[in-house]
């Protein structure tokens, strides 16, 4: 399935019998969608269906002509290697088979096993030098690489990048009357390759797992390669002493709440709780109400991570058990109600107490509002690889201890390097804002419609269609999350509509 470089053509100038598909695929032509016309051109050609049009003023030339120009693109395959994305990220191999709707994106990787060494000085510094070692138990085998380990951590390492990356979107043709092609489904390949050896078959990445008893978050990433490069390296740092054992390949925790960074305060300062009532009422006030939907339109800024909220309604010691326990969780959902008038990105959670520990106090007939800390988790690979598939990172950089923002290359709110090509690709692709976040591309696992479109880049490129695709979740893959642009519904034919 390792894609074969070839020069490639715009689809008009391609001779009928040309074909860059994998030798398997080359033993069945491929076939266009069924049409009259399509079927003139293809038993007599264009002379023929051009004579056809001329004679009948009912067929619409329009539609003639882009069923040949159909017929013509459908007949062939389509093949990419070593592709840089135009995002500055990136290094992997394409090939698409316009019958079938398949976009195949092939890496090839060398992975290096390299046995830790507990004299390196980054490591040992990065554990606390003499004092963090002591009183572990580390052994030789928590920095040397068995076999077996080397097999198990490569399977599963693939399976997780290939399972995260496939088939989270499909792209859809804009162009008029091609309603007929195919959605392209989209299947991410790593491929075992040699470091060295013909370009077409060689590695296209080189990456040092390194096996540690910690990786004491010591640096990993992936070089960015050079405009005509065929080769590009990586540095992983892999632990034995993680919940998942050398095997599996490492995750990370992440937790951040509104003083990790100055914006982020923001939320703190819109924050309008507690919410006070009038005694027996849940009616919320206009001018609260105001305040409640500022609140989720701060929650909602595509620079705030997704901060959990909680409101929890509470009511004064008068009436009964019963009468107080439904009017404080009547309060509570009535501020919850407003907060998502503003469009958050998570809906508030809702709790009640009643008058659990109240007194006849009117600072009982309350509803509290509390922001939690937004929490993720990552496997490394898999956001690793993102980076190889065209994308930066989307977490603000530096990333302090302090609530201050220092000066950085990223800073929350700043654009990463992606954003501009998919606001370019993508119709109704907003800006990508740099925050803390569940994308895949910051601090979670959540691959947005922005991160296919160094995919669909290489789509347009080889095929000369580049511009001319929408895109929407894949069959399965479910709904995408709040922030995300609108997607065009599906037609029947399987293009989306304008």
């Amino acid at each position: 399935m390792d894609p074969r470089g070839r020069r490639l053509l715009d689809p008009l100038e391609r001779e009928p019998e040309a074909s860059p598909l994998p030798e398997a695929e080359r033993e069945r032509p491929l076939r266009a969608p069924g049409s009259p016309l399509l079927d003139l051109q293809r038993r007599a050609g264009n002379a023929a269906l051009s004579r056809q049009v001329a004679r009948d003023p009912a067929v619409d030339v329009a539609r003639a002509q882009a069923d040949a120009q159909l017929a013509l693109f459908m007949s062939h395959g389509y093949t990419l290697d070593n592709f840089h994305p135009s995002t500055g990220r990136g290094l992997f191999s394409a090939t698409y088979n316009p019958y079938e709707g398949d976009l195949v994106i092939t890496v090839r990787v060398a992975f290096k096993f390299v046995n830790g060494n507990p004299f390196d000085p980054t490591w040992f510094a990065a554990i606390g030098g003499l004092a963090g070692w002591a009183g572990k138990g580390w052994t030789a085998d928590d920095f040397i690489w068995k076999d077996d380990e080397k097999v198990k951590w490569r399977t599963q390492a693939v399976a997780d990048i290939q399972s995260v990356w496939s088939e989270r979107y499909t792209f859809f043709t804009q162009k008029p009357y091609w309603e007929g092609l195919p959605p392209v489904n989209v299947r991410v390949v790593i491929a075992d390759a040699p470091e060295s050896g013909d370009d077409d078959e060689k590695a296209q990445w080189v990456i040092d797992v390194n096996k540690w008893p910690t990786d004491a978050d010591m640096e990993e990433a992936m070089t960015r390669p050079g405009a005509t490069d065929d080769q590009s390296t990586g540095v992983l740092h892999e632990s034995t002493r993680d919940a998942g054992g050398i095997g599996s390949p490492d995750a990370k925790h992440f937790s951040r709440d509104t003083s990790a960074r100055a914006r982020y305060a923001d939320a703190d300062a819109a924050n309008p709780g507690p919410i006070r009532f009038a005694q027996g009422k849940a009616d919320i006030s206009a001018g609260d109400a105001a305040a409640l939907q500022n609140f989720g339109r701060t929650l909602g800024l595509d620079r705030m991570p997704p901060f959990p909220v909680t409101v929890t309604g509470r009511a004064s010691s008068e009436g009964t058990a019963d009468r107080n326990s439904s009017l404080s969780e009547e309060r509570a959902r009535n501020v919850s109600n407003e907060i998502v008038k503003g469009g958050p990105q998570v809906q508030p959670t809702s709790d009640s107490k009643g008058a659990d520990g109240a007194t006849p106090d009117p600072v009982w007939r309350r509803v509290d509002i509390v922001i939690g800390s937004f929490e993720s988790d990552q496997r490394t690979v898999v956001h690793e690889f993102g980076h190889i598939l065209g994308n930066a990172d989307e977490y603000p950089t530096p990333d302090p201890v302090n609530p201050t923002d220092p000066p950085g290359d990223r800073p929350v709110g700043g654009r990463p390097s992606h954003s501009a090509l998919a606001e370019r690709l993508i119709p109704g692709q907003q800006p990508v804002r740099a925050h803390h976040s569940d994308n895949i591309m910051a601090n979670g696992e959540v691959v947005r419609p922005h991160h296919y479109v160094a995919f669909l880049e290489a789509l347009g490129k080889m095929t000369g269609t580049l511009g001319q695709w929408d895109i929407a979740p894949a069959a399965g893959a479910g709904a995408h999350g709040p922030g995300d642009f609108p997607v065009a519904p599906v037609k029947p034919g399987g293009s989306a509509t304008a």
